[in-house]
């Protein structure tokens, strides 16, 4: 059986224990960690910025205005594929 049927199987009053619970647990939190929120969590890495590409390093004007993927360069890293046989 499912905890939550389990749960719901439950009378009021004896749900209310759990909930009595973890409200004393909950204060005992506080009391401990005051300070504490689960904010703190999330996001403690800073954003990377990114880098600026350097003009200079392209070989040529060429790829420098089309970007390193194409024309000649790009065919050369990736033939083109080959015909299907059927």
């Amino acid at each position: 059986m499912f905890e939550c049927c389990q749960w719901h199987a439950l009378e009021r009053s004896e749900q209310a224990k759990y909930y009595e619970m973890a409200r004393k647990e909950k204060e005992l939190h506080m009391q401990l960690y005051p300070g504490w929120s689960a904010r703190d969590n999330y996001a403690t890495r800073t954003k990377k910025k990114k880098m600026k590409r350097d003009v200079g390093a392209a070989t040529s004007n060429y790829e420098t205005k089309l970007g390193i993927f194409s024309g000649l360069l790009f065919r050369s890293l990736f033939p083109p594929p080959l015909p299907r046989k059927f």
